[in-house]
Formats: structure tokens, sequence, C-alpha cells
């Protein structure tokens, strides 16, 4: 596991799947926003070049934008 402290933009995402701890909150122009609704919310990430997929946990209250395929997320931990 490593914490990341940044910010991570990556356009090398295929799929995304959001665990139940998680809301859309709106969709507007090509933008998703996705809020965390618990601590340890996980996503599931497919990534291009990747050989499986990868998981990433966030804290309640993380915001995940997607705007036209291109994730932008939080400060998170790597599994």
């Amino acid at each position: 596991m490593a914490v990341v402290h940044d910010h991570t933009v990556s356009n090398r995402i295929l799929l995304a799947t959001f665990d139940k701890n998680w809301i859309r909150k709106k969709v507007k122009d090509g933008h998703v926003v996705y809020l965390s609704t618990a601590n340890k919310a996980t996503i599931e990430l497919l990534v291009s070049g990747e050989k499986q997929t990868i998981k990433r946990r966030f804290t309640k209250g993380s915001k995940v934008v997607v705007v036209n395929g291109t994730f932008h997320f939080p400060p998170h931990i790597r599994l």
C-alpha cells in the first residue's frame, strides 16, 4: 500500500468500477462527479497498458471528477 498525497490525473482508464460507497452527484457537459459516502470507498480500475486491475481507496467525502474520459483523483491509497 502506498499513500498518494497529490491529485492524480489519468486518461488511460478503460473501465472504472465504483463500490457501493459512491454516488454520482451530477452529469453536465461531459462532466461526472462521484462522491464517496464512506471511508475506505474503493474503485477498481482497468488501466491501458496494465495486465490486471488496480484498486484505489478513498476517504469519505472524496470527489472523483471525470471530464471527457479523463479521471481526476484526489489523494488516495493504492491497494
